[in-house]
């Protein structure tokens, strides 16, 4: 038993080494450029090591994207978990961390925000984010004021603002701070949140 836990630490290990080799070469070459030669020798592994692992590089990059994901989403799963509620006068905590993850790989998230973005990435982020403004909303049990846009529009028109926000703020050649790219953000999104909707205690609201 103690060796088969040495061996899947083992396996972790090396599995984060590859990934994060992956990575960090991504920040400045195409992922499809990169080779496997390339991410074992950045990664202090060899190519047979690569292979016990992952079957090909695509299998690979998919894995290493999951993680990658999962990683930029973490606080806002928990956000959603815990059913915690937004306030207007507070930028939410996981909007913040989402630029600060940008932030630190800038480079790489240039590219897969590029509309020749070919692993599917944003768009993943994209579907996740749009189920997690519908999750927010019924925990808030939010109605839209009648006549006001429904909530298929806002959140619509959220996500998308997200994204067209994020791409010109990768791209700006001087660099504005996660924490005021998140604050400029936040201030342009809450009126999708606070503006002619309602709190209610029907069951409608989670419908």
């Amino acid at each position: 038993m103690s060796e088969l836990r040495t061996s899947d630490r083992r396996t972790r290990r090396t599995k984060r080494a590859l990934q994060t080799a992956l990575l960090n070469l991504a920040e400045d070459q195409d992922l499809e450029s990169i080779s496997v030669t390339e991410i074992a020798n950045a990664a202090d592994v060899n190519r047979a090591t690569f292979y016990k692992h992952y079957r090909d590089k695509d299998e690979f990059v998919s894995s290493a994207l999951d993680a990658l994901f999962e990683e930029v989403t973490a606080e806002d799963r928990v956000f959603t978990e815990q059913h915690q509620t937004l306030s207007p006068d507070v930028v939410p905590g996981p909007l913040v961390t989402l630029f600060r993850n940008l932030e630190q790989r800038r480079h790489l998230f240039q590219r897969l925000f590029s509309a020749s973005d070919q692993t599917g990435f944003v768009f993943r982020l994209q579907l996740f984010e749009e189920a997690q403004f519908m999750r927010v909303w019924n925990d808030m049990k939010l109605v839209p004021v009648p006549g006001s846009p429904p909530v298929e529009v806002r959140r619509t028109v959220a996500i998308s603002t997200l994204r067209s926000f994020v791409v010109w703020w990768l791209h700006k050649e001087d660099a504005v701070p996660a924490e005021q790219a998140a604050d400029w953000l936040w201030n342009i999104l809450k009126p999708l949140w606070f503006s002619e909707a309602a709190r209610t205690n029907s069951a409608s609201a989670r419908s």
